[in-house]
């Protein structure tokens, strides 16, 4: 009776408890939960708007509660006609969609985000020294940061970057070098012999060659796409820079834009040969793995955003580099040639891709194979033994001798 009067309890969602509930209690309350199965039938307030749903039967006055609440929660309240619009109304979204699976969707997104957006440029200390938007210890470029202190720790620091990585991996070579007892080297496959219990051609060998082996193709072929992904931008700083007015091109160091291709190539493939030469003389998998991330992380020290942290996404802006690129190049390049696609036209990106990256890629696809097959023929090569060892050796052996020397005095 009190719902009668208040209606807009009566549409009220409850939740039941689905355990019986006290005679008495379903009695008094049939009438109201009679009222309320006829208003959800008459209008269902948690149905979507896409798939409305409908009770299959009209509710039936006095019905006992736990009835009513069975048929109100029954997975079967929806007709099969309704079922079938469902199913009808799914297939038709995602044929307004345009995409049937996960591939397509992302294919779809990438294609959108590249119309809708301009791609970004990437930038490097070399390409953030070459456009002049800082000096190295001079006034900063016209619209560039002021000079202060803080301008010179940062100058001093990516110039630091540049030593780096400019005489650590030659360094680093010529110890590998230097260090590793190449007497004993010869071509084969003894390193990968497994012997049961063994400590040196047990199973951690094995499993340490096949880790190894799997390291180095993965880091030429990392470092190839590292160089093609630099090429494609400076190929694009080129061409900007080729068709800008004089004012941008007054502060340009172009030597900087010169240094930056092949010092970039010439880390790659040095880190390679680094990986290599430290791989043969590693003892264990630890070795291997700490080896090749350690090496991997010279050649990112350049990168804005790096981990030394001088450059940060203020001093370089590639989405900004990326709008002017293609507002420059847009309306000098053929119809048929989007700025974004430019590096499919050969004729056009041969024109301006820095003579290091055009050595440099084939060279890395060539030492994706040929490092890989040197390690699993590479036997018979340790690190020579430091000092200590080799004190330590001669004590063993003076040792030796007087032991020797002892026995003889005894049987005589």
């Amino acid at each position: 009776k009190y719902c009668s009067h208040h209606p807009q309890i009566s549409a009220m969602t409850f939740t039941l408890r689905q355990r019986k509930s006290p005679r008495w209690v379903r009695r008094a309350l049939h009438g109201a939960v009679g009222k309320l199965s006829q208003h959800l039938a008459e209008h269902d307030i948690e149905a979507s708007s896409h798939c409305p749903r409908q009770l299959v039967e009209t509710p039936i006055h006095g019905a006992a509660f736990d009835e009513e609440y069975e048929r109100r929660t029954s997975s079967h309240s929806l007709i099969d006609g309704e079922k079938e619009d469902c199913r009808t109304s799914r297939s038709q979204s995602i044929e307004q969609k345009g995409y049937k699976s996960y591939r397509s969707m992302m294919d779809l997104a990438s294609s959108d985000k590249k119309s809708e957006n301009f791609l970004p440029v990437a930038g490097n200390i070399y390409r953030y020294w070459g456009l002049g938007l800082a000096s190295i210890f001079g006034k900063p470029s016209e619209g560039s940061i002021q000079c202060s202190g803080d301008h010179v720790v940062q100058q001093l620091g990516i110039l630091l970057i540049f030593l780096i990585q400019l005489l650590a991996p030659a360094s680093c070579i010529t110890y590998k070098v230097y260090s590793t007892d190449w007497g004993h080297f010869k071509l084969g496959l003894d390193g990968w012999k497994y012997e049961f219990h063994s400590e040196s051609h047990g199973i951690s060998n094995l499993l340490e060659h096949f880790v190894a082996t799997l390291f180095l193709t993965c880091l030429a072929l990392n470092g190839a796409r590292v160089i093609y992904n630099d090429m494609l931008a400076s190929m694009k700083i080129n061409m900007m820079l080729a068709n800008a007015p004089a004012s941008f091109v007054k502060h340009v160091h172009h030597l900087w834009l010169w240094i930056g291709p092949f010092m970039d190539c010439l880390l790659v493939v040095q880190c390679c040969v680094i990986v290599y030469l430290t791989f043969i003389t590693a003892a264990t998998p630890i070795d291997v793995v700490y080896d090749a991330l350690a090496v991997t992380f010279l050649y990112n020290l350049d990168d804005i955003g790096g981990d030394m942290g001088f450059l940060s996404e203020e001093d370089w802006d590639e989405d900004a580099v990326g709008k002017e690129y293609y507002d420059t190049v847009a309306d000098i390049l053929p119809e048929d040639v989007d700025p974004d696609n430019v590096h499919q036209h050969g004729a056009i990106s041969a024109a301006h891709t820095p003579a290091p990256y055009k050595m440099a890629m084939p060279l890395m696809y060539v030492m994706t194979l040929v490092l890989p097959l040197a390690y699993i023929c590479t036997s018979g090569v340790q690190d020579k033994p430091d000092d200590v060892h080799i004190q330590l050796q001669k004590q063993m052996d003076l040792t030796m001798q007087l032991q020797r020397q002892l026995e003889e005095l005894r049987t005589s």
